[in-house]
């Protein structure tokens, strides 16, 4: 991102008022947020102006782990 997270976000609202689809992608922050996993899958999960999301995993074994963490991160009702 090349802006505070809030200030993206209001854009990304934008331009899914325009009807446009919003894909997340990077959502471990090319890696650098592995460890905030659970996080990160809130983030994108919690966001109705979010369409879907890719996760660039590294290994079976993690993309194993964030299949499992996906549905408990999941907070949208």
């Amino acid at each position: 991102m090349d802006a505070d997270p809030a200030i993206v976000a209001e854009v990304i609202k934008k331009m899914k008022r325009q009807g446009k689809g919003i894909i997340g992608m990077k959502v471990l922050g090319a890696g650098q947020l592995a460890d905030k996993a659970d996080e990160c899958l809130q983030y994108q999960l919690a966001h109705d102006f979010i369409d879907s999301f890719t996760i660039g995993q590294e290994s079976k074994t993690q993309f194993d782990d964030l299949l499992r963490r996906i549905p408990s991160a999941s907070v949208r009702g």
